[in-house]
């Protein structure tokens, strides 16, 4: 075929696929001197195929799809004209010098997560783009997603990732399009690994692409396909994180809903997933360890005092020494009021709330809110939040307390913004802590699911044999995990939740 002329205007110049409906040709415009070059596509019609009607409409609608949305976005294939020359039929469109994300991570390797962030950021607003018109994509993958040579070349400057769908045979028009038509369509055969559960019955939405989107941002952190990645037994999810080199807690959390088997638990927009994207972190362990890398900002007039303060400590001290004052006696009697104070706060709070007493823990005088606990209850005992924010989580909103034993422990809960019951609670713990003393805050967050497996996993985060552990018993399930700065995170949270 190299060197035959098509409309006596297009030059092929090689072919680059072939199946028994169709041909696909790289060719450029027949002038000795022109530089543009297309991708030119065939269809031939077979008599009495049961699967040539499918390919015919296939065709009909990549045309007239592209027709609607090419020319205004530059993350669109631009198409050029479509015709028919006696029994065939020819699509013409722009061709992309470039790789797709699949031959990227088979020669490059992984990509860190910076770069996939800034991947990730460009596809969506691509979705958001097609998702505009009442298109659903359909065929997201690693290796439908190319990147122009121009760009991936010159890598680290978010403006030059321009990720471009190229595939848009199997796009469905929301209000237009017979869903039936693609549940046996063997056409998507290879794609069916990145497809959503509901896409294979024949029901995508526009999170569907969303859930497609979040794998192949999965393929190029670990360079695994969904495939050679293992599900939970309980939740179904997809177990991919401890394949990824060190991913952030905001990515991964981004992509943990958006590949989430049910529907209704996933992002419903590429725009909310764009805004989850670039939010500000909610997880306490960082905004915690955030704050304990701040210098101090007490003013001068502030360390005169404390230093007047603690020299009065230290006369104070030195007297009492003097007058040989019963020391044992003084510390034993603090104790003890600050027991009694101690106790007299939890019953102030048990009057003030119909649920249980606070279960704290001694060493850190930790309180301890399991999940189900109303959001007013923790705000009525540990005061306003250092932050509060939407969650990432369903209908949540999530507030933490920085630093709340200083140096120590911060603590984070996630609300159901209708019934205000906390659905998953979380704790970060210094490297300073003792495994005692995460043992029992886990063992009071879990209570009767507490058991030697998750005390196990406990132990093997605080010795550093295992990164990060996840855990589910019936109602529960939750992750134990060394963060960035070598602190221990808890989280417990409903199952149904995410």
């Amino acid at each position: 075929m190299k060197g035959k002329l098509i409309q006596n205007k297009y030059c092929i110049l090689r072919t680059l696929g072939k199946d028994q409906f169709s041909e696909t040709f790289l060719a450029k415009d027949r002038g000795k001197f022109s530089f543009r070059h297309y991708v030119i596509k065939k269809f031939r019609p077979i008599l009495g195929n049961p699967y040539a009607e499918e390919m015919r409409l296939l065709f009909n609608q990549e045309a007239t799809i592209l027709k609607r949305l090419s020319g205004e976005n530059p993350q669109i294939p631009r198409l050029y004209e479509c015709f028919m020359d006696g029994e065939d039929f020819y699509l013409v469109r722009e061709w992309i010098n470039g790789i797709t994300l699949e031959q990227k991570v088979q020669c490059e390797g992984v990509i860190c997560e910076t770069e996939a962030k800034q991947i990730l950021d460009s596809i969506l607003q691509v979705l958001k783009y097609i998702h505009s018109y009442d298109i659903v994509y359909h065929q997201l993958k690693p290796s439908s997603i190319l990147l122009r040579k121009q760009n991936w070349l010159h890598q680290g400057k978010k403006q030059d990732y321009l990720p471009v769908p190229i595939y848009f045979g199997g796009v469905k028009e929301l209000a237009k399009q017979p869903e039936k038509f693609y549940q046996e369509s063997f056409a998507l055969a290879n794609l069916k690994e990145y497809i959503s559960p509901e896409q294979e019955k024949g029901q995508s939405v526009y999170a569907s692409d969303l859930y497609s989107l979040g794998l192949t941002i999965i393929y190029l952190l670990t360079g695994k396909t969904p495939a050679e990645l293992n599900h939970s037994p309980f939740s179904n999810k997809l177990l991919w994180q401890h394949e990824a080199p060190d991913p952030k807690t905001n990515l991964a959390r981004v992509i943990d809903r958006a590949i989430c088997p049910r529907t209704q638990d996933r992002f419903t927009s590429a725009e909310e997933m764009l805004q989850a994207l670039h939010s500000q972190p909610v997880l306490i362990s960082r905004s915690f360890d955030e704050r304990l890398t701040k210098k101090s900002s007490l003013t001068p007039e502030i360390k005169l005092i404390s230093m007047f303060f603690f020299l009065s400590l230290g006369i104070i001290g030195i007297i009492f020494s003097l007058l040989n004052f019963g020391l044992p006696q003084l510390s034993a009697r603090s104790k003890l009021d600050n027991s009694s104070a101690t106790t007299e706060r939890t019953k102030t709070m048990s009057r003030s709330s119909n649920s249980s007493p606070i279960k704290s823990i001694d060493g850190l005088d930790i309180p301890i809110f399991p999940v189900g606990t109303k959001r007013e209850k923790i705000f009525s005992y540990l005061g306003n939040p250092s932050i509060e924010t939407q969650g990432y989580w369903g209908n949540s909103k999530a507030f933490s307390y920085f630093d709340f034993v200083p140096n120590q422990v911060a603590l984070g809960y996630l609300a159901d913004e209708k019934t205000q019951k906390v659905r998953q609670t979380e704790m970060t713990f210094n490297d300073s802590v003792d495994l005692a003393t995460i043992q029992q805050a886990v063992q009071k967050l879990l209570l009767e699911n507490y058991s030697p497996d998750v005390e196990n996993k406990i132990n093997q985060v605080f010795f550093k044999t295992s990164a990060e552990n996840q855990f589910e018993s019936k109602n529960l399930a939750g992750v134990i995990q060394r963060d960035e700065d070598n602190g221990i995170y808890v989280g417990i949270w409903d199952k149904d939740f995410h």
